[in-house]
């Protein structure tokens, strides 16, 4: 996020955090970029005096929004949040597209729907679980009829039980070291050259931080986002070494 970008949000959030304090009620962004949920989380400081929480709809989205809380605040957190999920699926599935993120996404925003108001879209099997603004959710249920060639109907999942765990590609490989130049070119099956220039660039964020260190040592159960190819969890154990001393890893690719 580029400096003058990062003012204009820092200030934004303080708008939402002040009507809290004046409120005595919680406030909300909408959906946060990786890079906004850093700048939020390096400048805590500036909100004192509330409970600043990040919740997505689900225990394992990656797209969340930001709620300021007053300190007294007695009901649940992720209940308070104006998030809701909506179950996209096929009326005749024999008849379905194979459909990825990107489908789902282009046909919500052809709806004229801001990307800031949809946070994941979680695919399983035929069917797909968007998570958007509360706001929303009688106009997509409304409105949204077609992924590309296939006709969808569209419902509310009232329960977190309803909603699938995320589902990844699992990929398993050995690296020089944890270093986050190894780890982003095991990720993106490139050179360490083309790791270098991705994390130079400010385009590497682990756990919502942006890191721009390639010497970065990356820890165990931490999620990766890389722009432009995606996102990623890494797994291992330091003991786990190869006879010629390589670092052996589990990368989930996220679907």
């Amino acid at each position: 996020m580029g400096t003058k970008q990062e003012h204009f949000f820092l200030q934004h959030v303080q708008d939402l955090y002040h009507r809290t304090i004046y409120n005595d009620y919680p406030s909300f962004t909408e959906f946060l970029t990786t890079g906004e949920m850093s700048a939020l989380l390096q400048n805590q400081k500036m909100f004192p005096s509330v409970v600043l929480r990040m919740w997505g709809g689900h225990k394992d989205c990656d797209s969340k929004m930001a709620g300021f809380f007053p300190a007294d605040f007695v009901d649940a957190y992720d209940q308070a949040f104006p998030i809701c999920c909506i179950r996209i699926s096929p009326v005749h599935e024999k008849y379905a597209d194979t459909l990825i993120h990107r489908d789902y996404l282009g046909a919500v925003l052809n709806l004229g729907i801001s990307r800031s108001t949809i946070g994941d879209i979680r695919i399983c099997e035929k069917a797909a679980y968007l998570f958007c603004v509360e706001e929303l959710k009688e106009f997509i249920l409304s409105n949204l009829r077609q992924v590309k060639h296939t006709i969808m109907e569209c419902r509310e999942i009232s329960e977190l039980d309803e909603i699938p765990e995320r589902q990844y590609e699992i990929h398993r490989q050995t690296v020089a070291s944890a270093r986050l130049d190894n780890i982003v070119a095991a990720m993106i099956g490139s050179s360490r050259t083309k790791a270098n220039e991705l994390i130079t660039q400010g385009r590497v964020f682990i756990n919502s931080e942006e890191k721009t260190s390639n010497s970065y040592r990356c820890p165990s159960d931490s999620v990766f986002s890389i722009r432009g190819h995606g996102k990623y969890r890494l797994t291992f154990d330091e003991g786990d070494i190869t006879k010629k001393g390589k670092q052996k890893i589990t990368i989930y690719q996220y679907r």
